[in-house]
């Protein structure tokens, strides 16, 4: 986020909101152990996550994670980063914001082989980046995703 904008203040809030954009799979796993590993194992096999944990549960991983965050005080900016990390598209911000950032990082992040199948399904809202005045950069950030993951892959094997 700094190198893109030069904006200190947003690279220390998209780097938090990176971190923390999926505390909300920690809150469920920790205190639902058995009903998240369903949502989990239904996610593997092909179900939207946030579809069976809102009929699971009435509400997602992001909403449970926002809350949390909101309780503890973190800025607003974090706090809609993390419950919109999967719809920015029903947030009503149009600019540059931590959320435009974890939504790009998250969604590229699933879209290389990882090991782990509850994942977002890989789909960039260019249309909300391209509001954000960011849909230029997204080749580049795939660019940058596919030699991240390959890497990963080289000190695997």
């Amino acid at each position: 986020a700094l190198e893109e904008t030069g904006d200190k203040r947003l690279g220390e809030e998209a780097l938090l909101a990176g971190l923390l954009h999926d505390v909300g799979k920690l809150i469920l796993q920790v205190n639902l152990p058995e009903a998240y590993g369903e949502a989990r194992r239904r996610a593997a096999a092909g179900e939207g996550l946030l579809e069976v944990e809102g009929e699971l549960f009435g509400t997602t991983h992001a909403e449970v994670g926002a809350y949390l965050l909101g309780l503890w005080g973190l800025p607003d900016a974090i706090v809609e980063a993390v419950a919109f990390h999967h719809r920015p598209g029903e947030c009503p911000s149009d600019r540059v914001t931590p959320l435009a950032l974890v939504h790009a990082a998250n969604c590229l992040e699933a879209a290389t082989p990882a090991e782990s199948p509850a994942r977002c399904a890989g789909e960039v809202d260019t249309a909300y980046l391209e509001a954000a005045g960011l849909g230029e950069r997204l080749e580049a950030w795939t660019a940058i995703a596919a030699e991240v993951s390959a890497g990963a892959e080289e000190a695997r094997a």
